[in-house]
């Protein structure tokens, strides 16, 4: 077992925090979280450990992890987020507000510059929005058609870039994009 220092400055980026008022709460120095967030630490003093730990109102425990695997963040259906928040007749700004989120991250998280979330992110947008956790993430499918749904769209997504494929010869060129994709990848397959 060791200490999570990503999680710790996933937290505190998360709540836009800065190093100084983590130190200043700990009874430590800056250099002390730096080096505890880049993993140089990895035994932190209990009582700073604690003290972080209040800071976010969490458990300890959920700083420590198995050093064989750390755990994944799921993958966030960006879509059902922004929905369920013109559901509610939130801005942007009063979500972000009423989960303890800054706008900034909740705004990443929404057009999908952040495609994964800490599941105490999660919990919080799921309690605001009152719904499930699972219904925030993205449900994994056996079996998708890429290309059908690219026929059937207006808009794809990669890597959190909208592209319009609204016009035929944008569409094909998605389409023939992952024709050749689908080339290389069969001759990679064992």
């Amino acid at each position: 077992m060791e200490f999570n220092g990503t999680k710790l400055r996933d937290l505190r980026t998360d709540r836009h925090a800065t190093l100084k008022q983590l130190a200043d709460h700990a009874g430590c120095t800056i250099s002390y979280i730096s080096s505890i967030e880049k993993g140089r630490i990895k035994s932190p003093n209990i009582t700073i450990l604690t003290k972080l730990a209040e800071y976010f109102q969490i458990s300890t425990d959920e700083f420590v992890v198995s050093a064989k695997e750390m755990p994944k963040e799921p993958a966030l259906d960006m879509q059902a987020l922004r929905d369920l928040r013109k559901m509610k007749h939130l801005s942007l700004e009063k979500a972000a507000k009423l989960s303890g989120l800054h706008p900034t991250t909740l705004s990443k998280l929404e057009n999908g510059h952040r495609r994964t979330a800490e599941l105490g992110t999660l919990t919080a947008l799921a309690g605001v929005y009152n719904v499930d956790v699972a219904d925030l993430m993205l449900q994994r499918e056996a079996y998708v058609d890429l290309s059908a749904l690219v026929r059937q769209s207006d808009t794809v997504i990669i890597d959190g870039r909208e592209i319009s494929v609204k016009d035929k010869a944008t569409k094909e060129r998605v389409l023939t994009a992952l024709r050749i994709a689908a080339a290389w990848a069969s001759e990679e397959s064992p």
